[in-house]
């Protein structure tokens, strides 16, 4: 017979399954302010519980757009500052 340890369970906290909103726990508020101005221009409302279904679809869309754009812009960068950090390594192991 296989010997099963005994695991104690601990219980999450009751916050996890409220249906209160919560702020995230990486958000930052002077990013949270960007994103709510990028969406803001974009759904020309000046408040998403105001703005017209159409409006608040169009925000969003734009809101994703502008994040994709942001993180294809920081990979770029990325991968060209490894390819410039390997090329460096390479010509001084070849002298």
């Amino acid at each position: 017979m296989i010997a099963q340890k005994h695991r104690r369970i601990v219980p999450l906290p009751a916050a996890r399954f409220s249906n209160t909103p919560t702020q995230p726990a990486m958000s930052h508020p002077a990013t949270d302010a960007r994103v709510r101005a990028v969406f803001a221009l974009a759904s020309r409302a000046g408040d998403f519980k105001t703005a017209s279904p159409d409006a608040v679809a169009i925000g969003m869309r734009v809101t994703f757009a502008v994040a994709a754009t942001l993180i294809v812009v920081a990979l770029v960068i990325a991968l060209g500052s490894l390819a410039r950090s390997r090329s460096a390594h390479r010509s001084r192991a070849s002298v």
